[in-house]
């Protein structure tokens, strides 16, 4: 299972893309989003989904800005590396289902 530190880079670029379209995003907004994050299946996209939204946008331009720019930070399928330099092949989630590659010989 990858380390949480792509969880909570991913997160954090969301928040910097909510700002950058004009939301308020606070320190204690991304706080609270990671906490909930840790209290749901992180392989269930929707409910991550849901979460992050909840937690992130706060009125409904929000949530529409919300909604445009969820799917381009985390997106579906993305591969993700471990946190730690153990040389641990890459997970690639696909429809929820984790999968290990090999590294490329």
């Amino acid at each position: 299972m990858p380390e949480p530190a792509p969880l909570l880079d991913r997160v954090e670029r969301l928040a910097d893309a909510l700002r950058r379209t004009g939301v308020a995003v606070s320190t204690s907004d991304v706080i609270d989003a990671v906490r909930a994050l840790g209290h749901v299946d992180l392989l269930d996209r929707e409910t991550v989904r849901a979460v992050l939204r909840a937690t992130l946008a706060k009125d409904p331009v929000a949530v529409d800005r919300f909604d445009a720019i969820f799917g381009r930070v985390v997106r579906q399928g993305r591969a993700v590396r471990p946190a730690t330099a153990n040389h641990a092949p890459p997970v690639h989630v696909v429809r929820g289902v984790p999968r290990v590659h090999p590294p490329d010989v």
